[in-house]
């Protein structure tokens, strides 16, 4: 599987035995590698971990290629964790997002009829 990143191109592998060889030796869930360009993934977790690991790991290097070298761990997992879950429960908007679809979906707000549905119940509740 292929990740592009702006212009980047990156390989995604699985490997089973994930450690970071750089660092700690610490046995990790994902890497990313702008110099190999490859994006690795601990081959024995479930698969909703892989997904979001592969999310994770896409925002950091979205962080990177925007010249943000340092990240806050606690931040890229929260983001993962919550563009994981908005993607499974909104499959309509990515479709819109993608342009799989141009047909919004019906929950989008809606400014001109919004508008007048706000100023019904304002006028209700004065």
């Amino acid at each position: 599987m292929k990740v592009i990143l702006g212009s980047v191109e990156y390989e995604v592998e699985e490997v089973k035995d994930l450690k970071d060889n750089n660092k700690t030796q610490d046995k990790l869930n994902g890497l990313i590698s702008a110099d190999s360009l490859v994006i690795k993934l601990e081959s024995d977790r479930p698969l909703t971990g892989k997904r979001i690991t592969l999310i994770h790991e896409i925002i950091h290097g979205i962080l990177c290629q925007s010249g943000r070298s340092k990240h806050i761990e606690a931040e890229v997992d929260a983001l993962s964790y919550g563009l994981y879950d908005f993607i499974h429960k909104n499959p309509e908007i990515i479709d819109y997002i993608t342009g799989k679809t141009n047909e919004k979906p019906k929950w989008i707000w809606n400014r001109e009829t919004s508008n007048g549905l706000f100023r019904q119940a304002k006028r209700r509740w004065s």
